[in-house]
């Protein structure tokens, strides 16, 4: 009985976990959305490949971390119902044991691939925000006024007709 509780346990993990993924995913493509006309105009191919495998990482990280904890689950509940089938009732006790034993190695790695993942996010959204920041330098810089070669030749004109 304890084995199908802690099925249920991790099969929910396993959805929030999706959800998380899928979340990633959604942020990272509504970013590269945003950016992708900056980074093409300012940066160019480059920097939307940066772009694209960052974001490749961060969905490879969420991907990794699901394909772990389906695996376990998949050992966790394989070793208790083997343990369960061999002995009996106190084979209960000892699965129950190995599955808080599992469960602590899990949970030891799970903060690991989140961390990473979240460090990810937030380079990712730096990115963005310096290609924007840039992006607007730029264009503040190209309408100054009498930057443009037109507006400097007829100042140079008007410089030699007042001479």
């Amino acid at each position: 009985m304890p084995s199908v509780i802690f099925v249920f346990v991790r099969l929910a993990a396993l959805t929030r976990a999706t959800v998380a993924t899928a979340t990633v995913v959604a942020v990272s493509a509504a970013i590269a959305l945003v950016a992708l006309i900056g980074l093409v105009a300012l940066i160019g191919l480059v920097a939307l490949i940066g772009l694209v495998v960052l974001i490749g990482l961060v969905v490879l990280i969420r991907l990794a971390a699901l394909t772990f904890a389906a695996v376990t689950t998949a050992i966790v509940v394989a070793v208790g119902t083997a343990i369960a089938g061999i002995a009996g009732a106190p084979a209960l006790v000892i699965a129950a044991v190995v599955l808080v034993r599992l469960v602590l190695v899990i949970g030891a790695f799970a903060p690991i691939a989140a961390t990473i993942s979240v460090v990810l996010v937030v380079v990712q959204f730096a990115v963005t925000a310096l290609v924007a920041a840039a992006l607007a330098l730029s264009v503040r810089n190209r309408f100054k006024p009498g930057r443009s070669r037109e507006g400097q030749r007829s100042q140079k004109g008007e410089r030699e007709s007042v001479a």
